[in-house]
Order: C-alpha cells, then structure tokens, then sequence
C-alpha cells in the first residue's frame, strides 16, 4: 500500500515493490519500482531516488501463459475422458454386432440392435469434434455438399412419440 511505501522510505529504508499507475489516457498499468532515500552528511533524508519499469507486458504474457495452462489440462482431461468414452463405444457395437449376428433377419429386435450399432458409430465421431479446438493443427471444415440427403436421425419408438402426445394432449392442472 501506498502507506507502507512512504513508511518504508521515510523510515531510510529501500521499498521494492510493484505498484499499479494510471496513464494520461485512464489506462492502468503495472509498474514494478524501486525507490532508496538519499541522506545528506547529517543523515537528513533529502530526496528519493526511483528506478522503475513498466511491467504491463510482462504480466499479460504471465496470464496468456496461465490461460494457455488451463487449456492445455482441460484438453488433457478431456482426452481421457474421450478414450474413456471410445472404450465404452467398443463394447456397444462389438455388442450389438454379436446381437445381429445371434438374430434371423425376420426377427423384429433385428431393427433395434441395427439402431444400437449405428448409434455407436455416430457417437465415436463425437470425441473428435470435442477436442478438435484444442488440437494444435487446423483442419479444413467438411462443407457438406448441397445436393446430398440430410443423415439419418436415431431411431424413436413409436410409443415414445405417442406418450409424449398424450403428455402434451392432457397438461396438469
């Protein structure tokens, strides 16, 4: 604090410290200053000598570093939990394609473990989308080309569909 500066100095002592300045124009700025008192022959303390650098940049970089920091152990854990995530998918599919292979193709469960697979593939593709912004390299965006069929959505029973129409046709009270 300002109070303990001049009780520093005043007391002969050499105050070291950081202090925050305000520009001309309102900005704020950092600045790291070191002030020593200087004495007469008498020991009466005359002036005060400062030696100081403005250290505004050097705290920026300290704080991108930080930041840069916490990206790079979010992308860590989210990497982990990716694998975790893809290590579940495995046995999904492996899964269902031991289901398709048990079924007879006139079997009706035979649509839903199709389903099951096909989920499964297209939730493997979501770990890469989630860590692609913390990848060091770029990749061009697939732009999707504007004469192809829209991919398919997940399968809903249909008696999903109509509990949420009943649930909708006859709202609480």
């Amino acid at each position: 604090t300002d109070a303990d500066l001049w009780e520093t100095i005043l007391d002969g002592r050499v105050w070291r410290g950081e202090i925050t300045n305000r520009s001309k124009n309102g900005a704020l700025y950092a600045w790291e200053e070191t002030i020593t008192p200087v004495r007469d022959d008498s020991g009466r303390i005359t002036e005060f000598i400062a030696f100081g650098a403005d250290t505004s940049a050097r705290r920026d970089l300290e704080a991108r570093l930080r930041q840069s920091q916490k990206m790079e152990a979010v992308g860590r854990l989210a990497g982990g939990v990716a694998h975790d995530f893809n290590n579940l998918l495995t046995v999904i599919t492996g899964y269902s394609e031991r289901l398709l292979m048990g079924l007879a193709d006139g079997d009706p469960l035979r649509k839903g473990a199709a389903a099951i697979k096909r989920s499964a593939h297209r939730a493997a593709a979501l770990p890469q989308h989630l860590l692609a912004p913390s990848r060091r390299h770029t990749r061009a965006p697939n732009a999707p080309h504007p004469h192809s069929a829209p991919r398919s959505r997940a399968h809903v029973p249909h008696s999903c569909l109509l509990q949420r129409r009943e649930r909708r046709a006859h709202p609480a009270p």
